[in-house]
């Protein structure tokens, strides 16, 4: 049985995957990058020199699939732009060009973002034509609008998002601020479990399809300041985030009538959002599908089904 190959290099995590002809992931490794503490990220630079030292390490792992592999994808670039790119990308489809090459296997170029959308079909029923998307990770918000056809993804349009700080640079940064390591979601998510009602509130500023977070950053740095406890202000981001994506979904389905929204990306992972942004779209009659939490983060699960899917449709 034929098996397809995924690989993934993002800013934090260099990932590989590999599934089968019926879509079963046989292999799924993510390799975080290192980043020190107290740091807000990492340089592009240094996450390539990680990229570089992790392949080796991880393909590996691919042996016992190799004289099956028919086709290998990987991320070329973080979205469908032609103005898209970031140098990390280039050491996964450096690497992913080789191995199909040397596997005598097809190579299909792909992106971050159809990664994501890839990841998140994996055990949900999604078969609606067209619906929304929202993306919610460590470097982008981003409000899509998604058309597939015999489950290829077929066109990926921009709608809104972020205009200043994104979902998960806010989680990281008040979480650095509270001495967290960074990334900092799961920490921040335990903490705002343990956090007694009424908690803080901050403010949500959504306007359309365009959201804005850094009032609510500056607000989580002033409670921090006057010493309010860091598992209401956790509970209060938290909120934030929640309430802000809940209210881009919502709007999206004002302006086009797609009632069923797609949420993927690291952030997504989080429990405390999903029940909560499930919970109230039900009530609008708007269906939420997330991303399973093992392929919400950066994975290559989906490029590999992606390779799997194109394929066939090519052969």
């Amino acid at each position: 049985m034929s098996c397809f190959l995924g690989l993934d290099t993002s800013c934090y995590t260099t990932s590989l995957a590999m599934a089968d002809e019926d879509e079963n992931i046989l292999l799924n490794v993510q390799k975080p990058l290192y980043v020190e503490k107290g740091s807000k990220g990492l340089r592009q630079s240094d996450g390539v020199f990680q990229h570089i030292k992790n392949l080796p390490d991880i393909f590996s792992q691919i042996r016992p699939f190799a004289g099956d592999i028919a086709a290998v994808a990987a991320s070329a670039c973080p979205r469908p732009a032609d103005v898209s790119y970031m140098p990390v990308f280039v050491a996964g489809e450096s690497f992913a060009k080789a191995a199909a090459h040397a596997l005598d296997a097809a190579y299909i170029p792909s992106t971050h973002q159809h990664g994501h959308i890839y990841a998140a079909m994996i055990g949900n029923d999604l078969r609606e034509p067209v619906f929304h998307a929202i993306h919610v990770s460590g470097g982008t918000l981003e409000l899509l609008r998604i058309a597939q056809e015999n489950s290829i993804v077929k066109d990926i349009r921009l709608l809104g998002g972020t205009e200043d700080v994104t979902a998960g640079q806010l989680i990281d940064r008040v979480g650095v601020k509270m001495g967290l390591a960074f990334p900092c979601g799961r920490e921040m998510e335990k903490l705002a479990g343990e956090a007694e009602e009424p908690g803080e509130v901050l403010s949500v500023t959504v306007r359309g399809t365009k959201a804005h977070l850094s009032g609510a950053e500056t607000e989580s740095y002033k409670l921090l300041e006057s010493g309010k406890d860091i598992r209401k202000v956790s509970r209060a981001v938290f909120r934030c985030v929640s309430d802000t994506l809940l209210a881009l979904a919502e709007n999206a389905y004002r302006i086009e009538k797609t009632a069923c929204v797609l949420f993927m990306g690291g952030v997504c992972s989080s429990e405390f959002i999903k029940d909560y942004i499930v919970n109230a779209l039900r009530k609008k009659n708007i269906k939420a599908v997330f991303a399973k939490k093992e392929y919400a983060g950066d994975n290559a699960c989906g490029l590999a089904v992606q390779a799997k899917r194109i394929y066939n449709m090519e052969e």
